[in-house]
Protein backbone atom coordinates (compact mmCIF):
# COMPACT_ATOMS: atom_id res chain seq x y z
CA UNK A 1 0.00 0.00 0.00
CA UNK A 2 1.44 3.34 -0.96
CA UNK A 3 1.69 6.35 1.33
CA UNK A 4 -0.82 8.30 -0.74
CA UNK A 5 -3.47 5.56 -0.37
CA UNK A 6 -2.91 5.37 3.39
CA UNK A 7 -3.09 9.17 3.68
CA UNK A 8 -6.28 9.20 1.61
CA UNK A 9 -7.98 6.63 3.89
CA UNK A 10 -6.79 8.49 6.96
CA UNK A 11 -8.22 11.77 5.65
CA UNK A 12 -11.55 10.14 4.80
CA UNK A 13 -11.83 8.80 8.34
CA UNK A 14 -10.92 12.19 9.72
CA UNK A 15 -13.52 13.90 7.52
CA UNK A 16 -16.21 11.47 8.73
CA UNK A 17 -15.38 12.18 12.40
CA UNK A 18 -15.42 15.93 11.75
CA UNK A 19 -18.76 15.66 9.95
CA UNK A 20 -20.27 13.72 12.89
CA UNK A 21 -18.98 16.31 15.35
CA UNK A 22 -20.47 19.14 13.25
CA UNK A 23 -23.72 17.28 12.50
CA UNK A 24 -24.79 16.69 16.11
CA UNK A 25 -25.17 20.39 16.99
CA UNK A 26 -26.90 20.97 13.63
CA UNK A 27 -29.37 18.16 14.34
CA UNK A 28 -29.99 19.57 17.81
CA UNK A 29 -30.46 23.05 16.36
CA UNK A 30 -32.93 21.66 13.80
CA UNK A 31 -34.82 19.86 16.58
CA UNK A 32 -34.94 23.11 18.58
CA UNK A 33 -36.32 25.00 15.56
CA UNK A 34 -39.07 22.41 15.10
CA UNK A 35 -39.80 22.46 18.84
CA UNK A 36 -40.04 26.28 18.99
CA UNK A 37 -42.41 26.22 16.02
CA UNK A 38 -44.60 23.58 17.71
CA UNK A 39 -44.51 25.47 21.03
CA UNK A 40 -45.58 28.69 19.32
CA UNK A 41 -48.42 26.96 17.45
CA UNK A 42 -49.59 25.25 20.65
CA UNK A 43 -49.50 28.58 22.51
CA UNK A 44 -51.57 30.30 19.80
CA UNK A 45 -54.15 27.51 19.72
CA UNK A 46 -54.37 27.56 23.50
CA UNK A 47 -54.73 31.36 23.52
CA UNK A 48 -57.67 31.15 21.10
CA UNK A 49 -59.37 28.49 23.22
CA UNK A 50 -58.85 30.49 26.43
CA UNK A 51 -60.20 33.70 24.89
CA UNK A 52 -63.32 31.89 23.65
CA UNK A 53 -63.82 30.29 27.07
CA UNK A 54 -63.31 33.63 28.86
CA UNK A 55 -65.88 35.35 26.67
CA UNK A 56 -68.35 32.49 27.17
CA UNK A 57 -67.81 32.57 30.96
CA UNK A 58 -68.51 36.33 30.93
CA UNK A 59 -71.98 35.39 29.64
CA UNK A 60 -72.41 32.88 32.50
CA UNK A 61 -71.76 35.02 35.60
CA UNK A 62 -67.94 34.70 35.51
CA UNK A 63 -67.73 31.62 37.72
CA UNK A 64 -64.80 29.21 37.67
CA UNK A 65 -67.14 26.32 36.87
CA UNK A 66 -68.46 28.11 33.78
CA UNK A 67 -64.92 28.99 32.76
CA UNK A 68 -63.59 25.44 33.23
CA UNK A 69 -66.57 23.93 31.39
CA UNK A 70 -66.14 26.31 28.44
CA UNK A 71 -62.37 25.78 28.31
CA UNK A 72 -62.82 22.02 28.29
CA UNK A 73 -65.31 22.43 25.43
CA UNK A 74 -63.03 24.78 23.42
CA UNK A 75 -59.68 23.11 24.05
CA UNK A 76 -58.43 21.15 21.00
CA UNK A 77 -58.53 17.42 21.75
CA UNK A 78 -54.87 16.87 20.80
CA UNK A 79 -53.68 19.29 23.51
CA UNK A 80 -53.65 16.60 26.18
CA UNK A 81 -51.91 18.27 29.09
CA UNK A 82 -53.27 19.56 32.40
CA UNK A 83 -54.46 23.17 32.23
CA UNK A 84 -54.72 25.30 35.37
CA UNK A 85 -57.24 28.10 34.98
CA UNK A 86 -57.70 30.88 37.55
CA UNK A 87 -59.89 33.94 37.94
CA UNK A 88 -57.42 36.58 39.11
CA UNK A 89 -59.91 39.27 40.15
CA UNK A 90 -60.30 39.97 43.90
CA UNK A 91 -63.98 39.02 43.65
CA UNK A 92 -64.70 39.04 47.40
CA UNK A 93 -63.38 42.61 47.71
CA UNK A 94 -65.26 43.61 44.55
CA UNK A 95 -68.46 42.11 45.96
CA UNK A 96 -68.00 44.03 49.22
CA UNK A 97 -67.55 47.27 47.26
CA UNK A 98 -70.07 46.90 44.41
CA UNK A 99 -72.72 44.33 45.32
CA UNK A 100 -76.16 45.32 44.05
CA UNK A 101 -78.26 44.48 47.13
CA UNK A 102 -81.66 44.95 45.50
CA UNK A 103 -80.81 42.79 42.47
CA UNK A 104 -79.08 40.22 44.69
CA UNK A 105 -82.23 39.89 46.83
CA UNK A 106 -84.44 39.41 43.79
CA UNK A 107 -82.06 36.83 42.23
CA UNK A 108 -81.32 35.07 45.50
CA UNK A 109 -77.55 35.24 44.96
CA UNK A 110 -74.98 38.00 45.52
CA UNK A 111 -74.20 39.78 42.24
CA UNK A 112 -72.47 42.81 40.79
CA UNK A 113 -74.76 44.40 38.22
CA UNK A 114 -73.24 44.35 34.73
CA UNK A 115 -75.48 47.01 33.17
CA UNK A 116 -75.91 50.73 33.86
CA UNK A 117 -72.21 50.82 34.78
CA UNK A 118 -71.75 54.55 34.14
CA UNK A 119 -74.67 55.34 36.46
CA UNK A 120 -73.19 53.03 39.12
CA UNK A 121 -69.85 54.83 38.75
CA UNK A 122 -71.53 58.22 39.23
CA UNK A 123 -73.33 56.95 42.34
CA UNK A 124 -70.05 55.64 43.71
CA UNK A 125 -68.46 59.08 43.27
CA UNK A 126 -71.50 60.80 44.80
CA UNK A 127 -71.07 58.59 47.91
CA UNK A 128 -67.64 60.17 48.36
CA UNK A 129 -65.47 57.50 46.79
CA UNK A 130 -62.49 59.19 45.19
CA UNK A 131 -62.55 58.41 41.43
CA UNK A 132 -65.24 55.82 42.16
CA UNK A 133 -62.74 53.42 43.74
CA UNK A 134 -64.10 50.80 46.09
CA UNK A 135 -62.52 50.99 49.58
CA UNK A 136 -61.61 47.27 49.75
CA UNK A 137 -60.75 46.46 46.13
CA UNK A 138 -59.34 49.85 45.09
CA UNK A 139 -61.05 49.24 41.75
CA UNK A 140 -63.88 50.96 39.90
CA UNK A 141 -67.19 49.44 38.87
CA UNK A 142 -65.77 49.29 35.34
CA UNK A 143 -62.95 47.04 36.58
CA UNK A 144 -65.42 45.03 38.67
CA UNK A 145 -67.17 44.18 35.41
CA UNK A 146 -64.05 42.74 33.81
CA UNK A 147 -63.35 39.02 33.98
CA UNK A 148 -59.58 38.50 34.25
CA UNK A 149 -58.36 34.96 33.66
CA UNK A 150 -54.94 33.37 33.86
CA UNK A 151 -54.17 29.96 32.37
CA UNK A 152 -51.00 28.01 33.10
CA UNK A 153 -49.81 24.96 31.19
CA UNK A 154 -46.65 22.91 31.59
CA UNK A 155 -45.70 22.13 28.00
CA UNK A 156 -43.48 19.09 27.37
CA UNK A 157 -41.16 19.13 24.40
CA UNK A 158 -41.81 16.57 21.67
CA UNK A 159 -38.17 15.72 20.99
CA UNK A 160 -36.38 13.64 23.63
CA UNK A 161 -33.18 15.57 22.82
CA UNK A 162 -34.82 18.90 23.53
CA UNK A 163 -36.52 17.46 26.62
CA UNK A 164 -33.09 16.79 28.10
CA UNK A 165 -32.22 20.50 27.74
CA UNK A 166 -35.47 22.35 28.48
CA UNK A 167 -38.41 20.53 29.91
CA UNK A 168 -41.04 21.43 30.84
CA UNK A 169 -41.75 24.92 29.55
CA UNK A 170 -44.43 26.92 31.37
CA UNK A 171 -46.94 28.69 29.15
CA UNK A 172 -48.87 31.41 31.00
CA UNK A 173 -51.70 33.30 29.30
CA UNK A 174 -53.75 36.23 30.63
CA UNK A 175 -57.12 37.03 29.10
CA UNK A 176 -59.85 39.56 29.76
CA UNK A 177 -63.52 39.84 28.88
CA UNK A 178 -66.17 42.38 29.79
CA UNK A 179 -68.96 40.84 31.86
CA UNK A 180 -72.12 40.27 29.85
CA UNK A 181 -74.06 38.93 32.83
CA UNK A 182 -74.32 39.83 36.50
CA UNK A 183 -71.11 38.76 38.19
CA UNK A 184 -71.31 36.15 40.94
CA UNK A 185 -68.67 34.84 43.32
CA UNK A 186 -66.60 32.29 41.42
CA UNK A 187 -66.54 29.79 44.29
CA UNK A 188 -62.94 28.68 44.28
CA UNK A 189 -60.46 30.84 42.35
CA UNK A 190 -58.80 28.06 40.30
CA UNK A 191 -59.58 24.78 38.58
CA UNK A 192 -57.44 22.19 36.78
CA UNK A 193 -58.59 20.60 33.55
CA UNK A 194 -57.05 17.29 32.48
Amino acid sequence: MSNSTANSRSLRGSAMVQWCIAALPLLLLGSMAIEVSHWHTTRQRLALSVQRATEAAALRHGTIDALAQQLKKNLPKDLDFPVKVCITDPVNALMADFIDKHLSRSLGVAVIRHNHVLEQHRQSISRGRRNGLGPRSQKTIFEANQLNVQVTVRYRALSPWVRKLIDPVTIRLDHLAIMQSHRQRPGRPCSTIN
